[in-house]
């Protein structure tokens, strides 16, 4: 009895895991023109790195991810690399659009 109320299992059957997702919308800072072929990468703290690349809409899509902090990273050629952290919420399709 005493586990059900751990926070991690409350949490656990609050923010189940894989109930989330990322959409990124990479832009070319300036001309604001959609950035394809960009690669980014996400991952929480103590998580395992997904990466996604970015396709001719310059959009990616990180589906069924767990509910938390992410940190975030944009590698495109040619460009400097663009970090930034995004909350994700359980149920949720985040969104983010970030200009290189």
């Amino acid at each position: 009895m005493k586990k059900l109320f751990v926070f991690a299992t409350v949490k656990s059957l609050v923010s189940p895991a894989g109930t989330a997702s990322l959409k990124t919308t990479l832009k070319k800072a300036g001309d604001n023109t959609l950035l394809p072929n960009a690669k980014v990468t996400i991952q929480m703290e103590g998580g395992v790195a997904m990466e996604a690349i970015s396709g001719e809409d310059g959009t990616t899509v990180h589906d069924n991810i767990n509910p938390g902090v992410y940190n975030c990273k944009v590698e495109a050629v040619g460009m400097p690399a663009i970090t930034f952290v995004k909350e994700v919420n359980t149920g949720t399709a985040a969104r983010k659009e970030v200009f290189v």
